[in-house]
């Protein structure tokens, strides 16, 4: 380290020029970057999920970018809400990010006429007969297989469909054909819905006071900026463009809900993150006295944090859920580190006048202790990449990476930059001893001393106090729900409750069903499997709506075979009954059976609408439902695969849970190995265990406490504190070797690096919990929680690196000989 000394005090120009230069090209690229709030990522790795979820698109598109805009009205079927209904349907059609647009006046509804009387000559679709010798040949011909399956159904045979659809129930249009809707079209849209059970919980709420507008975003537009950016298009239409007096407008669905997230991530990194930074420049003022020092801690953050995130748009990785924590973690760990070399200067500047040789001496005892801490928490992060989850990969190289990128400008910038400043105005004693004699540090010296007196007495109360709350490990609620990100009087809250209690819910688990024979799943015995899976699923608490082939089969049966919407729902009696029923619903633009089976019958798709109960529930109950699945299409013979946000935010966040602990326990045993073997102590090692893990406990006991889950966002305070924990330590073990190697026995050398160190623990603890305090004003849910837990871990993290940590030290021997 004597070699980097020199060249970064003797080149300071040449240094501070090169910071400058990679510092400037990285925030030249921040316009570039991205943000994907997403969960795919939680799982695009996890068990094959990424080819399969693939599979799953090619064959059925992908469910989960559907915008629902819901229309609420004392009557929603009336002609005022239609009306705006149908503006709506027909902008977002014509936009291009759109690829289908559905609601109760642009998609044809069986029954619904508009003309007075209804002929042969009126219908199209299944009603395009005029006689049994109907010009489309393939209509009729399904037709006469259909009267063939159950001839007791048509007495009159072919004359019979006719009279049950004369009047329009099987029209292949649109009710509204216009701009505007009429009266009589609005009418007709009233009497058509009372016998469509399909479009109940759909389009249309089951008390008619919600329609829905149904707009299917093109994949094209992936899961980033383009589909954010087609968010805020609608938003702004729908500000531009307000409903009647008496009408309210609630946008909602999955897209909505993540442009929420993004908006909410963004708006905290350009307000409260700043802010926090403002707070603390002021406590690092009102600690040092000193403007150079505070500002270049804040400069050397600040480079810090752009430096990253200009690399991470450079490459194009997004900011995610995860990411979206990657400055915060750069602030704590970066402010942390300066501090301590800026104290550390200022006490060097007393021994000697010469600002250089002082930066120095200072960069010569301090670059080993942070490039281990530095290193140490890379390594943390690191471990990250044995997870089983992408996003947790991506975040743990990422920050590994960043972490060294801080140490490298904080080892060159801060003691080249400090140089070029007068030394802090002094008047304090100068001489043989330097250290600061301040209020704080008189303090801490006198708690240093209390403690290393009584040694035994403090750590039986730690121990007392630690069993207790070590307790909460097992009282803690893993669990995550899309509404507990936001506050219940946000709209978007307001949007997925009116989803989950009138409609059918924006949380899909997609089962995708595969079969080796072509036609295999067109069988009615399949159908029948479906169908008695998806019976039984809606029985299950939770589960709000499925659908399969078989729903839209049975009800184009219904309609041609004259069954009532109340009677008894049963099998189909021949494959040829199933093609035939396929055939005539072909004839429509587009099939609704195609979003649920394949051309081929290989593949058949079982939709499970799930209300936003909470990841825990919604775990137990896809693995009940994996449990039905398994028992009903063994005789099959056939494969499942489950999919959808229900699948992925449910075991998504419960596998970055799981990986989060799994990768800090193997982060821990790689620092203190490490720790170990820089400071060539297993001793050492050993004793840096109890103080990083008291603040992980401490931190769950206030969680338990809260009655804040633990989830994806959530454990992530974990890594940050360990980190932090293993800065101070490392910090506090590398001035008491400094102390025990000019002589002082084991308490004087205790009670002096309390005094030569503890202003800057205490001092960037301090600053990191007030600064990050600003986050407890964050509107986003997560983001206060993380700012509160932070709090919570820096401050047990300060308690036992000043009061554990030395009571700890007390009873092993000398860690270093004297030196000569």
């Amino acid at each position: 380290m004597d070699a980097l000394a020199a060249v970064v005090t003797a080149r300071r120009r040449t240094v501070l020029l090169l910071v400058a230069m990679f510092v400037t090209f990285a925030a030249i690229q921040l316009p570039r970057l991205q943000t994907d709030s997403s969960p795919e990522n939680l799982l695009i790795s996890y068990g094959g999920y990424a080819d399969r979820a693939r599979v799953f698109r090619e064959s059925f598109g992908d469910t989960d970018s559907v915008v629902a805009i819901l229309v609420e009205a004392a009557d929603a079927t009336q002609l005022e809400p239609l009306r705006y209904v149908h503006r709506l349907s027909k902008h977002l059609a014509s936009q291009d990010y759109a690829v289908r647009v559905e609601s109760l006046t642009v998609t044809p509804l069986p029954g619904a006429r508009v003309e007075a009387e209804a002929t042969l000559d009126d219908l199209e679709g299944l009603d395009d007969l005029e006689e049994p010798d109907s010009a489309d040949a393939r209509a009729e011909a399904a037709l006469q297989v259909l009267v063939a399956a159950e001839p007791e159904r048509f007495p009159m045979g072919l004359y019979s469909v006719a009279e049950r659809v004369g009047d329009g129930e099987a029209d292949t249009r649109a009710v509204v054909q216009g701009d505007e809707v009429t009266e009589d079209e609005a009418t007709a849209i009233r009497t058509a819905i009372e016998d469509l059970p399909l479009v109940d919980g759909r389009l249309v709420s089951r008390d008619r006071t919600l329609a829905a507008v149904v707009a299917f975003l093109d994949p094209a537009l992936g899961t980033g900026q383009r589909r954010l950016e087609a968010v805020h298009r609608i938003d702004a239409w729908l500000a531009a463009n307000p409903p009647p007096a008496g009408i309210t407008v609630h946008p909602a669905g999955i897209p909505h809900l993540r442009a929420k997230i993004s908006d909410a991530m963004l708006e905290d990194q350009t307000i409260l993150v700043p802010l926090s930074l403002l707070v603390c420049i002021a406590l690092l003022y009102a600690s040092f006295r000193w403007w150079p020092g505070t500002l270049l801690t804040l400069a050397t953050v600040g480079a810090s944090v752009v430096s990253v995130l200009g690399i991470m748009a450079l490459v194009g990785e997004p900011l995610t859920i995860l990411m979206n924590t990657l400055p915060t973690l750069l602030i704590i760990m970066g402010i942390s580190e300066a501090v301590h070399v800026v104290a550390r200067y200022v006490e060097e500047t007393r021994r000697s006048p010469d600002r250089v040789a002082a930066a120095r001496r200072a960069i010569r005892q301090l670059a080993v202790a942070c490039f281990l801490t530095s290193f140490t928490t890379s390594v943390g992060f690191a471990s990250l990449l044995v997870a089983q989850t992408e996003m947790l990969r991506r975040f743990g190289l990422v920050a590994s990476i960043g972490v060294m990128v801080s140490y490298v400008i904080l080892v060159t910038f801060v003691p080249a930059a400090l140089t070029f400043f007068p030394t802090p105005s002094e008047g304090q004693v100068k001489g043989e001893d330097p250290l600061p004699r301040g209020k704080l540090e008189a303090i801490l010296v006198r708690v240093t001393a209390y403690v290393v007196r009584h040694a035994k007495a403090v750590l039986v109360v730690a121990v007392l106090l630690t069993i207790p709350c070590a307790w909460a490990y097992s009282a803690i609620q893993v669990d995550t729900s899309l509404r507990d990100t936001f506050d219940p009087s946000d709209p978007i809250v307001r949007a997925t409750q009116l989803v989950d209690e009138r409609l059918d819910g924006i949380r899909p688990l997609e089962v995708m069903i595969e079969a080796d024979e072509d036609g295999a799943l067109r069988d009615p015995r399949a159908l029948e499997t479906f169908d008695r899976i998806a019976r039984w699923a809606a029985t299950q608490d939770g589960v709000l709506r499925t659908t399969t082939p078989g729903d839209f089969l049975w009800e184009t049966w219904r309609r041609i075979a004259g069954v009532g919407r109340d009677d008894a729902r049963t099998p189909f009696r021949s494959p040829e009954q199933v093609d035939a029923l396929l055939a005539l619903l072909d004839r429509l633009e587009r099939s609704p059976v195609d979003a649920y089976l394949t051309d081929d019958g290989r593949r058949a798709r079982i939709e499970i609408r799930l209300g936003d109960i909470g990841a825990q529930r919604s775990i137990r109950l896809i693995r009940a439902i994996e449990q039905k699945l398994e028992e009903e299409l063994a005789p099959l013979h056939v494969t499942y695969s489950t999919f959808g946000e229900a699948y992925i935010g449910s075991h998504g966040a419960d596998a970055v849970v799981q990986d989060m602990f799994g990768s800090l326990s193997l982060s821990a045993l790689v620092i203190f190995a490490t720790i170990a073997l820089l400071f060539r102590s297993v001793k050492l090692g050993l004793l840096a265990i109890p103080p990083n893990v008291i603040p992980q406990i401490a931190t769950v006991a206030w969680m338990v406490a809260r009655g804040i889950p633990l989830n994806a966002s959530t454990a992530i305070v974990f890594s940050v504190a360990i980190g932090v924990s293993v800065d101070l330590t490392i910090h506090a073990f590398a001035r008491l070797v400094e102390e025990e190697e000019r002589g002082l026995w084991r308490r004087a050398a205790l009670v002096r690096a309390a005094r030569g160190t503890g202003r800057a623990i205490v001092v960037s603890c301090a600053t990191l919990v007030m600064g990050f305090g600003v986050l407890l004003l964050s509107g986003f849910v997560p983001v206060r929680q993380f700012g509160e837990l932070i709090a919570v871990a820096l401050s047990t993290s300060l308690v036992a690196t000043l009061i554990f940590q030395p009571a700890l030290m007390m009873l092993v021997g000398r860690l270093r000989r004297p030196r000569a």
